[in-house]
């Protein structure tokens, strides 16, 4: 079985696309939120199957200009950047070109007055508390969030101020064949 590591190549977007046609498996890194940080091996097939999903939820599609500030060897912002690239969707680098962001609440918090008024937002990553959400909505921005693992994919979404429901799919999104230490 061919693995790839996508933040062992250049441009780990492409990596990650080159794998799905290849039918080749990812070897993600883990953040460690729930222990140590470790390794897993999955399908590509989760994420493509949850892209017209996940569009609904972030509103990005072709010609959306899309601010990921995190690292791609993040799952979440790694997800977001290869759904940019697979809609059609442009990644920026200056916040204030942005239509469309994905970012943790603390990105919302420390960097969300950057966006503009209208820019739709996703919120990953950690809890998103109701005091970001209404002061995000109080600064012209629309949020929606979720609740995924590098090991499960999707499992919630919502928009600010609903709670989270299971994804679209999510049952069938896993998409897990192992963990490695």
């Amino acid at each position: 079985m061919h693995v790839v590591r996508p933040e062992g190549h250049a441009n780990p977007v492409a990596a990650v696309v080159a794998a799905h046609r290849a039918g080749a498996s990812l070897s993600l890194g883990t953040s460690g939120t729930t222990g140590p940080g470790r390794r897993v091996l999955r399908s590509t097939q989760p994420w493509w199957g949850s892209f017209d999903a996940y569009s609904e939820l972030s509103g990005v599609v072709a010609g959306s200009r899309v601010w990921l500030p995190g690292p791609l060897g993040s799952t979440m912002v790694l997800f977001a950047a290869v759904h940019a690239a697979v809609v059609g969707a442009t990644r920026m680098g200056d916040p204030a070109a942005a239509t469309h962001a994905c970012l943790t609440p603390a990105q919302l918090e420390l960097r969300g007055a950057e966006l503009p008024r209208g820019t739709l937002v996703v919120v990953a990553g950690a809890t998103l508390p109701e005091r970001l959400a209404l002061a995000a909505a109080a600064r012209g921005l629309t949020v929606s969030h979720y609740y995924g693992a590098a090991e499960l994919s999707f499992v919630a979404a919502g928009r600010s101020g609903d709670g989270l429901r299971p994804f679209a799919g999510s049952s069938k999104l896993t998409g897990q064949r192992g963990l490695r230490g």
